[in-house]
Order: C-alpha cells, then structure tokens, then sequence
C-alpha cells in the first residue's frame, strides 16, 4: 500500500485582517508544502486550498457575508507529461525524510469574515493539500490544518485608539459594597497575560470577606441570526475564572 506523508508549513498560523470589511486591505498568505514517501508513486496532479472547513449546514448563514471560500493553486501538474503522470520515488531514508517540496501563496480578499465558533453555528478556514495518483486503490491524499482569521481596527482609526484607553468597570452591590476593576487597556492579544487590578470598598461596617473571584466571558453578536422576537442572538463563553480566597472563609475579612 502507498503512503504519502504530507507536511503543511505555513508562513504565519493565522491571518489578520486590519479594518472594516469594507475598508480592510487584502492580504498574502503563504507557505510550504511537504511531502515524504515510503514507496514509488506515479503523481498527476497537486492542490492546495484556502477553503472554508467543514460542510455548509455546519457555517453561519450567509446573509451576513458568512459565504463559502475556495481558493485554490495547482503547485505541481503532469498533464503534459507522455502519460499524464510522473513517478515519484523515496530516497533512500524513507517516509521519514523530504522527498518534494512546493511553495504556494494565496491573497486573501479584506472582506473575509472573521473566525468564530458559536452554538448556532462556526466559520473556520483550512488549509489543504491534496495529491492525486494513478493506480490502484487510494488514488486521493489529503492533508489540511486549520487557519483562524482575525479581525482588528484599522491603525490610527477611532476604534483603534479606543482600545489603548483603560479599561475600569464599576459595580455596586446593594448599596453595600463597591467593587473596582482595571487594566490597564481595554484590549488584548491572545495567549498573553492580562493583569487585573480588583479593588474591594465596603460602604457598610462590619461585613466579611471570605473570597473574591473574577470571570472573564466573551461574548459573540450574530446580526444574520435571530429570535421570534427579532432580537439579536448572543452567545457567550467563558475564557478564564479566577478565585482568591482571602483567609478563613468561616471567618472572612471585617472591614
């Protein structure tokens, strides 16, 4: 039996769309392809794909520009060869080793929709690759990897220097105790630290405090779903919970 290993190296793990869709400038996209054999193969033809992952009835519905996207690039054809094909061979270490390497490049349009992933549904990007035989058998090998796209504001727009502002939230509970919460901007990049400052104010004397936590959730607008009441659908997740316990939660803190 053939086998194909196929390595997908891409410039960059994801892509980030700067602006509005309809200002947001396009943007390139490229990488290496891979691939590794244990045996001969006569090889007539390779892809790679920028394409939207998974079936239709799993993406949001497109009236909201949620649309399919395929975008394909031939790196490697044997059509024009004498029998449509060509034999590719392992060297001599094996599957584990290189064997052929392609580059490929995409643009992407600024107007593509951002990655998201909700329970009414998802938009995610793949890149694939897929190598196509003659012979017996699997005459199809394909390889694909996931590619979140993200959407930021536009460098010097309003939106943009909004974010650099401060984030403080306020909140009063009863009348009877004030909470603070701070960071120092109100956006952040992922897989980073986001140091929180929480300040507790009693406005009443002799309360206790046995512990004080912090729930980070995000929150997705779908403004192509609603309800029967034509309200706008939300869904929200949790990134982060923390908890601090303050000493004896029997005893607590007396302000």
């Amino acid at each position: 039996m053939f086998y194909v290993r196929t390595s997908i190296l891409p410039d960059s793990t994801h892509v980030v769309l700067r602006g509005q869709p309809s200002e947001a400038s396009s943007q390139s996209f490229s990488g290496r392809v891979l691939f590794g054999l244990a045996h001969s193969l006569k090889v007539k033809r390779i892809t790679v794909s920028f394409q939207t992952a998974g079936s239709i009835k799993h993406q949001l519905p497109s009236q909201n520009g949620c649309v399919p996207v395929h975008m394909e690039q031939v790196v490697f054809d044997a059509s024009n060869s004498l029998n449509g094909w060509t034999i590719w061979k392992p060297n001599r270490y094996g599957c584990s080793a290189t064997n052929y390497e392609f580059p490929f490049a995409f643009v992407l349009p600024g107007h593509l929709h951002e990655s998201a992933n909700t329970p009414f549904g998802s938009v995610c990007y793949e890149i694939k690759t897929t190598v196509h035989t003659c012979g017996f058998g699997i005459n199809t090998w394909s390889e694909s990897i996931k590619i979140p796209v993200y959407r930021t504001p536009k460098e010097g727009s309003p939106q943009a220097l909004q974010l650099t502002d401060a984030l403080h939230t306020q909140a009063d509970w009863l009348g009877a105790v004030e909470l603070l919460v701070s960071h120092g901007t109100m956006a952040v990049a992922d897989n980073s630290k986001m140091n929180v400052n929480i300040v507790v104010r009693p406005l009443q004397k002799g309360l206790l405090l046995a512990d004080i936590g912090l729930r980070l959730s995000e929150t997705i607008c779908h403004k192509s779903l609603t309800n029967r009441f034509g309200d706008l659908r939300t869904s929200q997740s949790t990134v982060s919970v923390r908890r601090k316990v303050t000493g004896d939660p029997a005893k607590g803190l007396t302000a």
